[in-house]
């Protein structure tokens, strides 16, 4: 079992807390100072201020910066299209789910939206608290973008990004196959290497061995 991350639960909370106050507003104005920092970096400093480096290390939980998540995907960002589907096999609070997302087309209004990009964001990780997040933080993302607010009230989260689950992203490699781009930071941390695995013995790198599944 990976180490909990019940720490961090608190923060998800917080997000969406903003979600439901961004949506009774109809507007951003009133908290975009929040959703701004929610979006750039924020989830990252929670992350290091209530999870003890020992428990980060073990799970290899560390966030991807919102410059190097733009770095990575530069070089495809022409190719996200409104047919694109995106999978990120250890989506943490879905930093580079975040950076797809700011290349997807955005709909009429925020309920059209979520559904489209619903359909197309894909993401696994082991930490409920880290999918609440990442669910969140693309509502927000959705209503920064200029998504019209057509509803007052969150849907469940579990209604949000139907695709985005609570997971282990190694036991879900076979549906790379219908996805159209894989993004990925996956966690570096040591694992026991698999009876088939034919490159490594003992303990071995989990992020190697996501890449491996993955590749």
């Amino acid at each position: 079992m990976p180490p909990h991350m019940d720490a961090f639960a608190p923060y998800a909370d917080s997000l969406e807390n903003l979600v439901g106050q961004t949506l009774q507003c109809r507007s951003l104005d009133p908290n975009r100072q929040a959703v701004t920092a929610a979006l750039d970096g924020q989830a990252n400093i929670e992350l290091r201020k209530l999870v003890p480096l020992s428990l980060r290390k073990a799970s290899g939980a560390f966030f991807t910066a919102v410059a190097l998540a733009e770095k990575a995907l530069e070089p495809f960002a022409t190719t996200l299209t409104d047919r694109s589907t995106i999978i990120d096999p250890a989506c943490g609070a879905g930093d580079l789910l975040l950076a797809c997302a700011r290349r997807l087309p955005v709909g009429p209004t925020l309920s059209a939206t979520l559904t489209m990009w619903g359909q197309q964001l894909r993401g696994f990780d082991v930490h409920p608290a880290f999918i609440r997040a990442a669910k969140a933080r693309l509502v927000l993302l959705a209503v920064a973008r200029g998504a019209r607010i057509d509803v007052l009230e969150p849907r469940p989260i579990s209604q949000i990004f139907p695709y985005l689950q609570v997971a282990d992203g190694l036991e879900q490699a076979s549906v790379v196959g219908s996805m159209s781009h894989v993004i990925l930071n996956p966690p570096f941390s040591k694992i026991p290497a698999s009876v088939d695995c034919t490159w490594g013995s003992g303990k071995v790198s989990h992020a190697a061995v996501f890449v491996d599944h993955y590749v």
